[in-house]
């Protein structure tokens, strides 16, 4: 997990329309997608639906081709894909120890690099697994979980040194979950390590009874996720995902209930850590002649529309019957990377996708404004493409980029008081605005969000790989932002519900002091405190305790008076923490740090308010 902060560069410029829109209750939106890599049958799955899909599910080889002419269409009318790499060739399967200790020149080597270069265009637009199940009973030839771990690492080694940086989506069974801690199979012993892993995924069977000779009762989806969402739990700035999710028939009408109680489900307290979902649009083989379990979303008649609420719903709307737009007509640019990784990072704890310097090492881009319709293609313009586009609501990516000027999206001097980030409008609930910031030093800033008419705005910063660091209360609001210097985040910005303009401007940043830097590890008893402090307040006033660390783990920050006193405590979990409080010159303060869950290095600031 990336942390740090704004100071505002705005690079990379893009004007995109996708589908979706935003829950109005809590700005959460999830992705929606299904298994398999024929555009035809995605095209007609929006058809039938009247929705557009986010995301697309394809199995792939190490020596097999990306994109090829299906994946590469799918990419250009606006699919994001979550791609599942097997340790295996058109010759074999490959233990993973030999990927582990696969060297530079080698042909598996070979396949990695390949793939490191292939994803790059498309890092953003990519969610990337490594042996889809590792701990299934199919795999038991391929190694332990010691050699995954390491061929884990390697595979997403590779990828950063290629300058490579997908959503890296460590993919279980959700009986993993289940099991007892001493079973091989459990979760845990499979974990490739924080910061290696930037979501975890599971699936979410129904069988009811499709299997001869097993026991299988209907199951809700909430019995089924209910492990994986425990287990999530425990890193508190993780993505969850749904890999796979199907439900047999059981019954008339029964399946079609099952999908929309679902999708209720998941936009319900307790499961906000969740992001995306995948149908598993396809039938069971049991293995033994018997295709017994039909997941697809054509088994009955009442399943199609029920997965067509499920979008709207998991999108952030009330499911209706959707009208069709007209095919939104799209060209793409991309901007050329500005730095390539060269030298093969050592395995670590930290995440080798991000930079560990304090700055970037090559000249910052100017912030000359273009604006250029874009589905995220390398060089060429893209074709056109029939994609359904939603009528309920819209995204807007906008960035800022180095290239020839045309009409500005915002005109901001950057890295000043008040520079203006963004000023636009937003004219429905559900209309979305994106913009991708790149700071070019660290600090803790604040971003001051202005609206007007009935406009009720929220807006979030997420990391390039989608991890929530904010949103705002509705109305006129402010968020203070953690970026680290060179990386990429996006601000999104939304309507919860009417129409108006909207302003966003960068706050001048508070000076901040180190005071503690440490690192904080949760293998104490009851995740004890890890790291205490005195700290002598050298002036009066309300000062911010600024607690800031570098990977998943999950850390706290309490400020204690002389008396005893607890002036200020931080246990959201949040990417950030914060404790403001009044001060006193003179007097010596207790500063605690915990953490509950992982380990992480930490640096503690204090500032102004």
């Amino acid at each position: 997990m990336m942390r740090a902060v704004l100071t505002a560069l705005l690079v990379g410029a893009t004007v995109v329309a996708v589908p979706g829109a935003v829950d109005a209750q809590n700005g959460r939106r999830l992705d929606v997608g299904v298994s398999g890599g024929d555009p035809a049958r995605v095209a007609q799955i929006e058809g039938a639906i009247g929705q557009g899909l986010d995301v697309v599910r394809i199995f792939k080889r190490l020596d097999d081709r990306f994109p090829n002419a299906s994946e590469q269409r799918l990419l250009d009318s606006g699919h994001d894909l979550w791609i599942s790499i097997d340790s295996s060739t058109r010759a074999g399967r490959v233990r993973w120890r030999d990927l582990a200790n696969a060297a530079p020149g080698s042909a598996l080597h070979g396949h990695l690099t390949r793939w490191g270069d292939s994803i790059e265009p498309y890092e953003d637009r990519v969610h990337l697994t490594f042996q889809h199940e590792p701990e299934s009973r199919i795999n038991v030839a391929l190694g332990d979980a010691d050699d995954f771990i390491a061929a884990w690492r390697q595979v997403m080694t590779v990828m950063a040194e290629r300058g490579a940086q997908p959503n890296r989506a460590w993919t279980m069974t959700s009986y993993s979950f289940r099991v007892d801690q001493n079973d091989r199979r459990t979760a845990g012993r499979w974990y490739p390590g924080d910061g290696w892993v930037d979501a975890f995924g599971a699936a979410a069977y129904n069988w009811a009874g499709c299997r001869p000779g097993f026991n299988d009762p209907w199951r809700s989806a909430a019995e089924a996720l209910e492990p994986f969402r425990r287990f999530g739990a425990r890193y508190p700035g993780m993505e969850l995902m749904i890999s796979e999710l199907g439900s047999a028939e059981a019954g008339a009408g029964r399946k079609a209930r099952w999908i929309r109680e679902t999708a209720d489900l998941l936009v319900s307290p307790g499961y906000e850590q969740f992001s995306t979902v995948i149908w598993f649009n396809s039938v069971h083989d049991q293995r033994d002649g018997q295709n017994s379990c039909n997941w697809r979303l054509d088994s009955s008649p009442s399943v199609m529309p029920a997965f067509g609420d499920m979008v709207r719903t998991l999108h952030g709307r009330p499911p209706a019957a959707a009208v069709v737009a007209p095919p939104v007509t799209t060209t793409t640019t991309r901007p050329a990377p500005t730095t390539t990784s060269t030298t093969r990072p050592a395995p670590t704890t930290t995440n080798p996708r991000v930079p560990t310097t304090a700055a970037p090492t090559t000249a910052a881009p100017t912030t000359t404004t273009t604006v250029a319709p874009t589905t995220a293609a390398p060089t060429t313009a893209a074709p056109t493409t029939t994609r359904p586009a939603p009528t309920t609501s819209t995204t807007r990516r906008q960035t800022t980029t180095s290239a020839a000027p045309a009409a500005p999206v915002a005109a901001a001097p950057a890295r000043s008081a008040g520079s203006l980030l963004l000023s636009d409008r937003l004219d429905r609930s559900g209309d979305r605005i994106e913009i991708e910031l790149t700071a070019d030093t660290t600090g803790l800033h604040r971003l001051d969000l202005l609206t007007g008419g009935s406009l009720d705005a929220g807006a979030s910063v997420r990391g390039s790989f989608g991890h929530f660091v904010a949103a705002t209360a509705p109305g006129d609001s402010s968020i203070m932002v953690p970026l680290e210097a060179g990386v990429t985040r996006r601000l999104a910005v939304w309507s919860r519900s009417g129409s108006g303009s909207i302003d966003v401007r960068l706050a001048s940043p508070a000076d901040q002091t180190t005071i503690r830097s440490g690192r904080a590890d949760a293998s104490g008893t009851n995740g004890a405190v890890s790291q205490t402090m005195r700290w002598t307040a050298d002036r009066s006033g309300p000062t911010r305790f600024v607690l800031d660390w570098s990977t998943t783990a999950d850390l706290h920050l309490r400020v204690t008076a002389p008396d005893g006193t607890v002036i200020g405590e931080d246990r959201s979990g949040n990417d950030l923490a914060l404790v403001e409080a009044d001060l006193v010159a003179g007097r010596r303060y207790t500063v605690e740090i915990w953490a509950t869950a992982g380990a992480s290095s930490f640096q503690l600031s204090v500032a102004d308010n």
